[in-house]
């Protein structure tokens, strides 16, 4: 696969598909704050429309995309524990963590449905993403 694709790929699932908030289940009345230094203020946390630098490092904070880039740049599991690419790497399969779950009280399953429906609403012309170019 070539550098450009693949950093595509990296980009759009880091980007556009972090809808996967992983963590351990808590307590109903768990402390959910997140503090953070940033410049200015997040202009929204909808990871499918930011394109901001404070919202987009929040967004990191909040959402774990497909994969991610290790230390060293290269590409590393994140809510997907394996993934391979087609002969010509226009098509991806992606293989979730089965722990994978979202934040809410009730610590539900985090499913290729989640993904699908953040592809689908980046692409849509009425959600205006300024990032989905890159898909």
């Amino acid at each position: 696969m070539g550098i450009k694709k693949l950093t595509a790929l990296i980009l759009i699932c880091g980007l556009l598909l972090p809808l996967a908030a992983c963590g351990n289940k808590q307590s109903k009345n768990a402390d959910k704050t997140i503090n953070y230094n940033l410049t200015a203020e997040p202009e929204t946390l909808d990871p499918q429309i930011a394109s901001d630098s404070p919202s987009l490092i929040a967004i990191g904070s909040i959402f774990e995309g497909l994969i991610r880039l290790d230390a060293n740049g290269n590409p590393a599991p994140g809510v997907a524990s394996s993934w391979e690419a087609g002969n010509d790497s226009t098509e991806f399969t992606f293989h979730l963590r089965k722990d994978a779950k979202w934040t809410d009280d009730d610590g539900t399953p985090v499913t290729a449905k989640d993904f699908v429906y953040a592809f689908r609403r980046a692409l849509d012309p009425q959600t205006g993403s300024k990032t989905c170019s890159t898909m």
